[in-house]
Parts: structure tokens; C-alpha cells; sequence
């Protein structure tokens, strides 16, 4: 018959675990093993040789007082459930079994414990769980160094999210690396590994083992990045506190997962290269000094371009959608190529910073396209275009010198032209 520990019973201080339990029951956030005692709790063990083979979920939950978790006698301990020792602020040394049969880490099952400068885990381990996109199983972790063993094969989706640690050792072991295993870590300074066919490890960024997608890169590097040429996907908050200016991203680019340059607060150009057809609106959030950008792509859609100042359009745009640059607070200047064929209903709405507009082609504009615009002798295009211009929001003395002398050269040609044929209807 295996025994199951329910309760741990109120106000205890210290406990250890009976020899002859096999596990500690599964429990929620709300009714778990030591909830009676999360204030009091301080440390626990097991009674030697302990028959243990399962931890439950949020076995010790939130135990604030908890400074030390003695493992070394459950050589028979397998698995440990999700949330087991989360938010146990104070624990500061957690000691695994020599001779461990442990194979499994749940979900968050250290997430918040900040107090241990290191972990060791026994060679038998073999997967760290990882599925909530908030809490990770190594989250906040405060230590210098996360040190994983040969023989683990698998980390999970965010399992080190928010970890704050300098430098990641990954086994050549591992068989399942999800790619946003170590996203937002900002005090990352490097990723170490072997050979595996998992992942790939090229000038310090973090690749799939085909060298595709990227997954992460230290956030502690700075200067411009240039992203290896193989990579078709940036994953989700791959540069996520990335202290890097600049970015380059390659012409095989396809795809941006999520927010890729989260939080990005040195980022000060970017390019976006025209072969990018996926990529959510939130993909610049949180960039406040990134003012120079460049974009490629043949739609320009409406991003949060909060910070940018000067925009840059590559000769392949051909629409700019409506309302595309409403979040463009900030915007100074931009050139329009002659590759543009439409711009948009309010595309410039409201852009109370614009100074100047250069249009090199002849694009139909669309009604309200520069509304509420303040800009002052700024814009140069075609005199063909002052009109729809004009009828778009944009004052009529906001044109260049260049505008306008054509447009009174067209004017007078007319003139020219009606005064010719007024004659020659009087001839006849």
C-alpha cells in the first residue's frame, strides 16, 4: 500500500517527511500540502531511507520562510510537480540526492525562488517542464550561472523567463529545446553548449539546430547585431532587454514571432527587409529610443511606431494602408518612393511633429491622408499632386519652393495654351 501526505498541519516550523510515504498529494493555489503552515515553515527533509517517488504540485507553495530543502535521502524521488517550491522567497539551498532516480521538473516548480546562488542537479534528470508565458521554472532566479547536466534531454517553453542569470551551460544531450526556453533574461552575457540536435550556438546567439530560427541572444551584448544569414524566424522576445543599438536583419528573413524587440531601450535603428511576409503589430512595442527605421515591405502596415523620427520606405512599397502611421507620434521626416502607388485614407492623420514629406512618385492619395498635420514648407512631390494633397489635409503653404514654381508653370502653360486656342477659334 502506498502513502499519500494530505496536510501538513498548522504552525509547524520544522518538518520531516515519515520514511514510508511514497508522495505528497497534488494541490492548487488555493489548497495544498503545507498551506496550513506557509508562515511558519522553515525546513524540511526526509527521513532516511525515504520511499518518495512523487513531489505533488504546489506541495509547498508559497512558503515564505522556507530556507532549506534537504532531497539527499529520496533516491527514489522522480518527479517534481509544478509549482512545488514556487514563491518560497527565503529558500536558499535546495540539496538533490547523490545516487537520484529524479527525471522530471514541473512547470514553474522553483519560479521566484531568488535566494539560491546555485543549483546542482543530479545526472538522472531529464526534462524541465515549461508551458506558462509568466512564470518559468527557473524564474528569478538570481544566481551567476545555470548549469544543466549531460543526460537532459528536454527544456521546456519558458522554463528560465525572467531568470537573472550571467551565463547558461546547455548539455549536447538535449533532444527538445523550445525556442522561448530563455527569453527575457537580461543579465545574459553568454550561452555555452556542445554539439546537439536541438540547437546551434553561432557568435553568441542561441539557433535551431539548422540554423532557421533564432532564439535568443544575450541581452548584456551591445553595438550592432547582424543576424546570421541562414535565419528565416526571430522568435518571440528574442531581444527582449537586449541592449543593442542595431540590428540587421538578414534577406532570407520571413517571419517575427510575437514582440521579438521587446523592451528594447538602446535599439536605435532597425531595418525591416522586404522578405518578411509575417509579422504581428506589436513587433516594435516598448522601443523608446529606436528613431530610425527602415521599411521594406510592399504593404506598410500600422505598427506602434511611437519613437521613430525618420522613416525610410524601401523601392519595393507599393501601398501605405490606412490610418498606417496614426501611432507616429513623433514623426519628422520621410521620403515616399516613386515605388508607392497608394497611400492610404488618414495614413498621416493627426501627426503633429511631421516637418517634411518628400514624394517621389505619383501615388493616388487617399482622403484625409495628412489631417491635422502641421507642416511648415515641408513637403516637395509633383505639382500634379498638390491638389490631392491639399484636399488630404496638408496647407496649401506647406509646399516647397520646387512645388510650387511648377505648379505656376503649369498654370501659366495653360494660360498659354487657352489664349492659342481662343485665337484660333477666332480665325476660324
Amino acid at each position: 500500500m502506498s502513502l499519500t501526505l494530505v496536510d501538513i498541519g498548522s504552525s509547524v516550523s520544522e518538518y520531516t517527511v515519515p520514511r514510508d510515504i511514497v508522495s505528497i498529494a497534488n494541490g492548487t493555489s488555493n489548497q495544498y500540502f503545507a498551506l496550513k503552515s506557509i508562515q511558519t515553515l522553515r525546513k524540511v527533509s526526509f527521513e532516511s531511507p525515504s520511499s518518495l517517488t512523487y513531489l505533488g504540485h504546489y506541495s509547498f507553495y508559497h512558503c515564505t520562510h522556507l530556507s532549506e530543502v534537504d532531497l539527499s535521502n529520496c533516491s527514489s524521488l522522480e518527479n517534481i510537480g509544478s509549482f512545488c517550491f514556487a514563491k518560497c522567497y527565503s529558500l536558499s539551498r535546495v540539496i538533490f540526492p547523490t545516487k537520484s532516480k529524479l527525471e522530471i521538473l514541473g512547470i514553474s516548480a522553483f519560479c521566484e525562488v531568488d535566494s539560491v546562488s546555485s543549483y546542482s542537479f543530479p545526472s538522472s534528470l531529464r526534462h524541465i517542464n515549461g508551458e506558462s508565458m509568466e512564470y518559468g521554472c527557473f524564474s528569478y532566479y538570481q544566481g551567476n550561472e545555470l548549469r544543466f547536466n549531460e543526460g537532459l534531454l528536454s527544456i521546456g517553453s519558458c522554463a528560465c523567463i525572467y531568470a537573472y542569470c550571467k551565463y547558461i551551460y546547455l548539455p549536447s544531450s538535449l533532444t527538445m529545446l523550445h525556442p522561448y526556453a530563455f527569453i527575457c533574461t537580461p543579465n545574459l552575457i553568454e550561452i555555452f553548449g556542445g554539439e546537439s540536435i536541438s540547437y546551434s550556438i553561432v557568435e553568441k546567439a542561441l539557433l535551431s539546430h539548422d540554423e532557421t530560427i533564432l532564439y535568443a541572444y544575450p541581452a548584456q551584448i551591445n553595438g550592432t547585431y547582424y543576424v546570421q544569414s541562414t535565419v528565416k524566424i526571430i522568435s518571440f522576445d528574442c531581444f527582449c532587454f537586449s541592449r543593442l543599438q542595431e540590428i540587421i536583419i538578414p534577406g532570407l528573413c520571413i517571419e517575427f514571432k510575437g514582440t521579438p524587440f521587446f523592451h528594447m531601450k538602446s535599439l536605435t535603428y532597425l531595418r525591416i527587409p522586404k522578405s518578411v511576409i509575417k509579422m504581428p503589430s506589436e513587433v516594435i512595442d516598448d522601443c523608446p529610443n529606436l528613431k530610425n527605421l527602415t521599411i521594406e515591405l510592399e504593404n506598410i502596415l500600422n505598427l506602434n511606431y511611437q519613437s521613430v523620427e525618420v522613416m525610410t520606405l524601401g523601392n519595393e512599397t507599393k501601398v501605405i494602408n490606412e490610418y498606417a502611421f496614426t501611432s507616429a507620434v513623433n514623426l519628422r521626416f520621410i521620403i515616399i518612393p516613386p515605388s508607392v502607388t497608394n497611400i492610404g485614407i488618414g495614413a498621416f492623420q493627426g501627426l503633429k511633429m511631421l516637418q517634411c514629406v518628400r514624394i517621389y512618385g505619383q501615388p493616388i492619395i487617399g482622403n484625409s491622408a495628412f489631417l491635422s498635420t502641421r507642416i511648415s514648407c515641408g513637403v516637395d512631390c509633383y505639382s500634379s499632386l498638390i491638389d490631392p494633397l491639399i484636399a488630404s489635409g496638408i496647407n496649401r503653404n506647406s509646399f516647397n519652393y520646387c512645388c510650387v514654381i511648377h505648379a505656376f508653370q503649369n498654370n501659366a502653360c495653360f494660360r498659354m495654351l487657352f489664349d492659342i486656342y481662343s485665337f484660333i477659334f477666332l480665325l476660324i
